[in-house]
């Protein structure tokens, strides 16, 4: 299995894990329609069209999905990145690594704003020394991290 084909696996099994699912009504059934690059998917029943890539940081991006994949890879793996950065490692333009690390980032800022703490906030500070860490280079040195969690005062659940 090639790159493209094991990254376009990786995507279709994160977005439906139980299978095609439609996403105006729910509808399991579907045509294919492989007439383009990544195939583009067609509800049975309201015949509502969708790809792998819609609604998603990917969406519209002409950057193969391997591309996409490595990236992702590297974004969880590693302690920051920038775009000169991931530029060289997936071979990608600067521009165009540049715009994939502001997709990642808007989304990330999306969700951040969807999940406000509600209720009673707690929050603490701690020192995490050097021998917590894994012994690497970016770990040397100690870090504050600020620690925090919301209690609903309605049912009680944190």
């Amino acid at each position: 299995m090639d790159k493209q084909s094991r990254a376009y696996q990786y995507f279709y099994r994160q977005r439906w894990p139980s299978g095609f699912e439609c996403p105006r009504c729910g509808y399991t059934g579907c045509y294919t329609i492989g007439t383009r690059r990544n195939p583009l998917y067609q509800c049975a029943l309201c015949r509502h069209q969708t790809s792998l890539t819609a609604g998603t940081v990917m969406e519209k991006s002409r950057t193969s999905l391997d591309k996409w994949l490595a990236a992702v890879e590297l974004l969880s793996s590693s302690y920051g990145v920038n775009a000169v950065q991931l530029s060289a490692r997936i071979g990608v333009s600067h521009k165009t690594a540049w715009l994939m690390l502001r997709a990642f980032r808007r989304a990330i800022h999306r969700l951040e704003e969807e999940r406000q703490f509600l209720g009673t906030v707690h929050a603490g500070l701690q020192v995490l020394g050097p021998y917590f860490f894994i012994t690497h280079a970016l770990y040397r040195r100690e870090r504050v991290i600020l620690i925090g969690g919301s209690m609903d005062n309605r049912t009680g659940k944190a």
